[in-house]
């Protein structure tokens, strides 16, 4: 058997949108046919390599509610790919016993638990000397000094729960009474607050270290990649970006991986870290440890993690640290074309400029092979459009 190719152990990946999709194409690619636990018309749910698509089950951090849902679906034995913070804790947390029917590469639980509270993972950088944005946490509005009232945002401690129930990923303020209200939204979730200095300067300063530590702490991959555009602007999501060399970024490499060792971290991981002009120091903003959305992009520039999490939790072989080409661009059009709008009102982009950057890009959706998810979203894009219009030129009654 080929070094990349897989065994006929089925795969499970848990979670949706193109974080599942970039799992579910690199284990299609190298042979097989994935089940995918995702919501109702996921966009992952349409590519040509999903086995079947079990939209019925909950996302839960509860092992036993998974092993359940599992078990009753004939899944009795399979290599899980968790691609949510909440579905890796339902992982990590399963028994002993059970372990055995569901092998997996990821981190026991108090390891991802410490990545997902950023108030623990503010505390882990600062004891493994990592340049971070000054962070604490508060409880009351009256905590903040008036210096803080520019420059400092909230950040909840757990943003996947707050960005579930408010769509953002932290809150911004102006004035104490701003505070307090940024301090409610998040009580309502339960989540602590934070806050955070916020580093000045342009999308490009954000930098991605992904890769895989195996369970022996060596490092088995490593993708660096630059930020070029982001929407929404302030705390928003990469809508494009262009691979760089690790030694281009090599204190945020020796950085996160000194983090990582230091807490016994072991499988998937994507650390953001963003250059301060102010001191020239990439500064930790935060680690997921478990598959990204640009996961696909890594595997398409020749760093495969979903290959090495399979093989790893089978006890098969690992290749080498794998190589990938600085410059390569990739593409999350949907959203870039709202980041276009953006730079060209705010900073004068041109379109035949934002053009020439899109050309020749790699895309997260769009794959000749794998066409149908693209399809899927345009279509969605394009229903969405034709309602919003319609409800603006057709007459009111009456």
């Amino acid at each position: 058997m080929s070094l990349n190719r897989l065994t006929d152990s089925p795969c499970v990946v848990l979670g949706g949108g193109i974080t599942a999709l970039g799992v579910v194409r690199s284990l299609g690619r190298l042979g097989s046919k994935p089940y995918l636990v995702s919501p109702r018309r996921d966009l992952a749910a349409r590519s040509r390599w999903v086995a079947a698509h079990v939209d019925d089950v909950s996302e839960t951090d509860d092992p036993e509610a998974l092993e359940r849902a599992l078990a009753d679906r004939g899944l009795g034995r399979a290599v899980l790919f968790p691609c949510s913070d909440t579905w890796a804790l339902a992982v990590s947390r399963m028994s002993e016993g059970t372990r055995g029917n569901y092998p997996t590469s990821i981190s026991p639980p108090a390891v991802l638990e410490l990545l997902v509270d950023k108030a623990l993972f503010c505390s882990a950088a600062e004891r493994f000397d990592v340049p971070h944005p000054a962070t604490r946490v508060i409880v009351s509005a009256d905590e903040i000094d008036v210096s803080e009232l520019s420059g400092y945002f909230l950040k909840p401690s757990n943003s996947q729960r707050f960005n579930a129930r408010y769509s953002d990923k932290a809150y911004t303020f102006s004035s104490i009474a701003d505070a307090r209200e940024g301090l409610r939204l998040m009580e309502s979730v339960g989540v602590d607050a934070l806050l955070q200095e916020y580093i000045p300067g342009p999308p490009t300063l954000h930098y991605f270290v992904d890769g895989y530590l195996d369970k022996g702490g060596t490092l088995r991959a490593i993708f660096v990649r630059q930020r070029t555009r982001m929407f929404p602007v302030t705390y928003g999501n990469s809508t494009h970006m262009v691979t760089v060399t690790p030694e281009s970024a090599k204190q945020a490499v020796s950085d996160v991986v000194r983090l990582l060792a230091g807490i016994h971290f072991h499988g998937a991981f994507s650390a953001e870290f963003k250059r301060d002009p102010r001191d020239g120091l990439f500064k930790i903003l935060e680690v997921n440890g478990r598959p990204w959305w640009y996961i696909g992009f890594a595997a398409d520039c020749g760093v495969d993690v979903p290959m090495l999490s399979y093989r790893e939790a089978l006890g098969l072989a690992l290749p080498p640290l794998p190589r990938y080409r600085a410059g390569v661009r990739c593409v999350l059009l949907h959203l870039d074309i709202r980041a276009f709008f953006y730079e060209r009102r705010a900073h004068g982009l041109r379109f035949g400029a934002w053009l020439r950057s899109v050309v020749g890009a790699r895309s997260t959706v769009f794959s000749w092979q794998d066409p149908r998810p693209a399809v899927f979203l345009l279509t969605g894009m394009a229903k969405t459009w034709t309602r919003r219009t319609g409800r603006k030129v057709l007459p009111r009654a009456g």
